[in-house]
């Protein structure tokens, strides 16, 4: 029995030194998504999109899929400016796109 106890103690210990780590984590990463139409609200494909974090620099791309969508996953958070390139549209820039955190 004193040695069911003693472990168990022990189990506790390390559980509780554990549990702080734990709690003290926090997420620094979210993802931008959309769909890329046009006027007449038709998807997309194969459109360039950059997202620049504002104060960093930092620089991310994908491109649209046959449905016009795209994803940028795991960028830190912050203010992104967004821009999206295709030949026979017009560029278009879209700042101020805030990034937050497991959002």
């Amino acid at each position: 029995m004193r040695k069911f106890c003693s472990t168990l103690s022990a189990l506790f210990l390390v559980l509780l030194l554990a549990a702080p780590s734990a709690s003290l984590a926090q997420q620094t990463l979210g993802g931008i998504t959309g769909t890329v139409t046009d006027p007449s609200g038709s998807a997309i494909p194969d459109v360039d999109v950059v997202a620049v974090e504002q104060d960093t620099k930092l620089t991310r791309t994908a491109r649209s899929n046959s449905q016009g969508s795209y994803t940028l996953n795991d960028l830190p958070i912050g203010q992104y400016t967004l821009s999206f390139k295709h030949e026979g549209f017009t560029a278009q820039k879209f700042p101020g796109i805030l990034v937050q955190a497991d959002r």
